[in-house]
């Protein structure tokens, strides 16, 4: 993402993590919330990559080559993700209703387990770690003043970088953020 499309998409991404845990903050508050590792990936790149499917408005094509563009290297199984996702919305539904199908078919792939999930969690880190999406949840999540929110996520964050090697960064994400 070193060109000038790919600062502003990354701008994007973080703009739209920071919404995705408001709006958490807004719909349940942080008491019932604990996230898995699955769970809480699923949620930061439903919040990150909503956006610049937005943005490519238009089908399942368009949209997913809105972050096809990102996912060039791998298996591709985020871009079928994500075709999936729009392809169940069709041309209706607000961004939030993208935002939870996104979601929901990250999370369908990641509790499969298997290669399918290996492959789905290293392109997502391949995206997530450089567009700093991790720095903004904890933005927003400190923003909020909502100290439960801040330990929780916190907690998962630390959970999915001791877990998963391709999130190692999100420790040194913490780490400088804390």
């Amino acid at each position: 993402m070193s060109t000038e499309s790919g600062a502003d998409q990354a701008e994007l991404m973080r703009a739209g993590v920071r919404a995705r845990v408001a709006r958490l903050v807004r719909a349940a508050g942080s008491g019932a919330r604990r996230w898995s590792p699955p769970a809480l990936l699923a949620m930061l790149s439903a919040g990150a990559f909503g956006p610049l499917l937005l943005s490519g408005a238009g089908g399942a094509a368009v949209a997913s080559a809105a972050v096809g563009a990102l996912t060039a290297v791998g298996g591709n199984v985020l871009t079928d993700v994500i075709k999936a996702a729009v392809a169940r919305l069709g041309e209706t539904g607000t961004s939030e209703d993208l935002e939870d199908e996104l979601e929901r078919q990250i999370q369908l792939v990641l509790r499969a387990d298997g290669e399918p999930a290996a492959r789905l969690r290293a392109e997502i880190a391949r995206i997530l770690g450089p567009a700093g999406a991790v720095r903004a949840a904890l933005e927003e999540a400190i923003a909020s003043g909502d100290r439960e929110l801040q330990a929780r996520l916190t907690a998962g964050l630390a959970e999915l970088g001791e877990e998963f090697a391709e999130f190692r960064f999100v420790l040194i994400d913490l780490g400088a953020q804390l």
